[in-house]
């Protein structure tokens, strides 16, 4: 099961502009039903767009990520690379 989502990056010395970035990504759930990956979205329709849109929407800013881990840019695949913290 998957959705969009925009989550929110933390990231030392990222440019900010009010103190936040996010990027809209697919959301992945685990086994448990929770959202815990994510990957690139790719919107390719309106119909896609329009999903993205609701989905936010609904859904407002994933703070999440930002909070149970960290990010790293990955200059090959020009995204985020994401790891859990450990407990």
């Amino acid at each position: 099961m998957w959705k969009y989502g925009l989550i929110r990056i933390d990231y030392p010395g990222l440019w900010e502009t009010d103190g936040h970035y996010c990027e809209l990504v697919e959301l992945y759930a685990d086994v448990d039903g929770e959202y815990t990956s994510f990957s690139k979205a790719r919107i390719n329709s309106i119909k896609e767009l329009q999903n993205a849109f609701n989905d936010v929407s609904r859904d407002g800013i994933n703070e999440w990520f930002a909070e149970n881990g960290e990010f790293k840019w990955d200059k090959k695949d020009k995204f985020w690379n994401w790891t859990k913290n450990k407990k």
